[in-house]
């Protein structure tokens, strides 16, 4: 089921939900609550079983997850185990776990990460908009630090234009304006995103992504320029075909469509864990 209240308009994000759940009539009711909300549009995936929702997370990327915690069929009566994946395999995605019993005993591994934010309850029997709405938009809204590397201060300020006018994440970015100077913020405080000009230097970036790709496996690594990715030597075309870095070109630094790409291959990643397990 899809929706947008105003598919067109640039500054609407539209997010992805894959929702669990094996009962029919809740997930009839999720969406219908979905269809009224405003102004966030969505795009949900409706899966019954965890086996269908790991195939999906490693083929698609999504914004969040909302899943019932008692499934009768799969992973012995609760989505724990498929849940706990999530978590741990992946820093960005949030969860929202759903369910008929207010007062549920919990597994422990799962206090742990509700007490730091990335995974909230909510009462399916006390499901609203409003309610529903406010869970959704608190745990998509993420922080994130970002460090860009780029000898062009108008790629700087394209970037941080781009990620400032964001209404559900933050974005906390820092600057290098060399390799080196860039080296020195990655190893004093590793970012969660690297967005890094191809053209960076006398031996391009290609060390430094390389560097960054086996000392930081699960930061995000945007790769920016103008040039073709065919372009591209061989070992950063294997990082491409592996979901290491994504390209993004300069000259499409549009807030909304940027955005949704560094999400996109935030997401994509965790299919890259699932995919080599």
């Amino acid at each position: 089921m899809n929706k947008s209240n105003d598919s067109h308009n640039p500054d609407n994000r539209v997010l992805r939900i894959l929702y669990l759940d094996d009962d029919p009539s809740d997930s009839q009711i999720f969406t219908s609550i979905l269809s009224v909300m405003d102004p966030t549009g969505y795009i949900v995936s409706c899966v019954d079983n965890t086996a269908l929702a790991r195939v999906l997370l490693d083929r698609e990327s999504f914004d969040i997850i909302v899943s019932d915690y008692r499934l009768d069929q799969t992973e012995g009566g609760t989505s724990t185990k498929f849940i706990l994946e999530v978590l741990e395999r992946s820093n960005y995605i949030p969860v929202v776990l759903t369910s008929g019993q207010t007062h549920l005993p919990l597994e422990t591994e799962l206090h742990a990460h509700m007490n730091q934010g990335r995974l909230r309850f909510i009462d399916k029997g006390a499901l609203s908009v409003d309610g529903l709405g406010r869970i959704i938009k608190a745990q998509v809204n993420q922080y994130f630090s970002v460090l860009v590397a780029d000898d062009d201060a108008a790629t700087h300020k394209g970037v941080t234009d781009c990620l400032a006018v964001s209404n559900l994440h933050t974005f906390a970015l820092r600057h290098a304006y060399s390799i080196d100077e860039a080296r020195a913020e990655a190893v004093k405080t590793p970012a969660d995103i690297y967005i890094c000009d191809w053209q960076f230097g006398p031996d391009q970036s290609t060390d430094w992504l390389l560097e960054l790709a086996e000392s930081q496996p699960n930061s995000c690594i945007i790769l920016l320029t103008g040039h073709e990715a065919a372009e591209l030597p061989a070992s950063i075309l294997r990082m491409l075909g592996h979901r290491r870095i994504s390209f993004h070109s300069k000259g499409d630094l549009i807030p909304a469509r940027f955005e949704q790409h560094v999400m996109h291959h935030l997401n994509r990643m965790v299919g890259t864990h699932y995919s080599r397990n």
